[in-house]
This record gives C-alpha cells, structure tokens and sequence, in this order.
C-alpha cells in the first residue's frame, strides 16, 4: 500500500464509470479486503462509489463483500488514522503532509 500513498486522493477517484485505483488494487489482490473496509471507515468513499458506479456489478458485489466481512471486524478508527498519517507523511519528500481526513 506504501507506494499508493504519494497519490492518496487519486486511489478515490471515479472517471467515466471506470473503476478507481484503489478497487482495481484489490481486484489484482494487491489490496485486501480489510484494508478496503477500513479506508473507507477512514475517508467513506463508499457512498461516492455508489453514485458514480451504481449499475456496475463488480462494484455492487464488492460492496455487498465489505459490507458482510465489515460485521466481524473491530476497527480503532484513531489508530488506523494515525498509521495512515504517518504513511502519508513519510511518503512526501519535505516531510509535510497534506490534509487527507
């Protein structure tokens, strides 16, 4: 996920009805599924998503995915924000990092 995070906004991004960066990461398993649920309790992207790919049923089914596995999961949302700070931090070459959440 580290060399994602130098363009953390563009992961998010729904162009022309075509799948976002960071769905097309979790289809080539580069991304797991826990990560997915918890970037989206972080930045709810999932409601964008729904608009932009309401008809799309690779997405539909995803969601569907998520939203099931996401019961069985407990997620400390600050902790998971403040490792994902410190990632994008880390990645920027002066050492700033953006506000992203």
């Amino acid at each position: 996920m580290k060399p994602l995070i130098e363009a953390f906004e563009d992961l998010f991004i729904v162009e022309n009805g075509q799948h976002p960066k960071l769905m097309r990461e979790f289809l080539g398993s580069r991304v797991s599924l826990e990560t997915m649920i918890i970037l989206d309790e972080l930045v709810n992207y999932g409601p964008d998503w729904n608009r932009a790919l309401e008809d799309d049923i690779v997405w539909n089914n995803l969601d569907n995915l998520m939203d099931n596995y996401e019961r069985f999961l407990t997620i400390d949302q600050e902790q998971y924000k403040i490792r994902l700070l410190k990632l994008i931090e880390e990645s920027t070459d002066n050492g700033t990092s953006r506000r992203v959440l």
